[in-house]
């Protein structure tokens, strides 16, 4: 599984990026179930938490690999997105926790 995260330099990169699709594929794999798709809260539908984590992605990928966002990135924004990736990182969190507690 180690191979699978990291890649192994050759042929493949790994997850590569902790996109929607990466993640959830990722526990797939590991753990067969989508934690990721049970991930919501108030005014936050799991398809827009999906949503917003791929346009994050999206912006991280512009800055670090072009140098540019995709638009204006302020204190404002900056700040919506730290505060989405703490909500959403408690969230997952407690979904595997959940998880967990429920293996034999």
């Amino acid at each position: 599984m180690t191979e699978r995260v990291r890649g192994d330099e050759a042929t493949t990169f790994g997850i590569n990026t902790a996109g929607p699709k990466q993640v959830s594929d990722l526990h797939r794999d590991l753990l067969g179930v989508e934690l990721l798709k049970q991930c919501k809260w108030q005014n936050m539908p799991n398809a827009k938490v999906r949503s917003e984590l791929a346009a994050l992605v999206k912006v991280r990928g512009k800055i670090v690999h072009a140098g540019t966002t995709p638009g204006d990135l302020d204190l404002k924004g900056t700040r919506a997105w730290r505060d989405f990736v703490d909500r959403l990182a408690r969230t997952l969190d407690g979904r595997l926790s959940d998880w967990l507690a429920s293996r034999p």
